[in-house]
């Protein structure tokens, strides 16, 4: 069964209040389909067709990211998708200091301060390289940079892995 059928398993980790159509939202908070912590999934292994972490990992602590990664790789299938979006930690620092505006900058490197909500505070900044290779260390291949779909390509990044 590919990524793609309508049968596949999809699992957004951190979906907020977003809902998107043929994905399973997962989140600690609101309403979705499953309440859960992204480090303890309630999933066997092997489960998941694609998992998708839009603006997550940013506001997991370092130290946290290689078992976050290593439990998002034991729900996938073997060859099932992983696709993360997050802030660059480079594209974010240009835009400081090109004065693009605090979304394209400030916001990128902490978050947007308008969510007075501690657990959307960016705990660490990535760079596509560093996150690279924590996705193989923990298991992951064919890493391969695309461009974000969901938030902004000026300052965003986009990896998709491969169990």
């Amino acid at each position: 069964m590919g990524v793609h059928s309508a049968e596949a398993v999809r699992l957004n980790l951190g979906a907020g209040h977003k809902k998107i159509q043929g994905w399973t939202s997962v989140d600690l908070t609101g309403e979705p389909d499953v309440r859960a912590d992204v480090l303890h999934l309630p999933f066997p292994d092997n489960y998941a067709d694609a998992v998708m972490a839009i603006h997550l990992l940013e506001h997991l602590f370092r130290w946290d990211a290689p078992a976050a990664l290593r439990e998002w790789r034991r729900v996938l299938k073997p060859g099932g998708l992983l696709i993360l979006e997050l802030p660059d930690l480079i594209k974010s620092c240009q835009n400081v200091i090109a004065e693009a505006g605090q979304r394209m900058g400030v916001w990128g490197l902490y978050g947007d301060p308008g969510y007075r909500e501690p657990l959307m505070v960016h705990r660490w900044g990535w760079t596509a390289e560093e996150l690279a290779g924590e996705l193989r260390a923990a298991g992951f291949v064919k890493v391969k940079r695309r461009e974000p779909e969901f938030h902004k390509k000026g300052r965003d990044m986009r990896l998709e892995a491969r169990a």
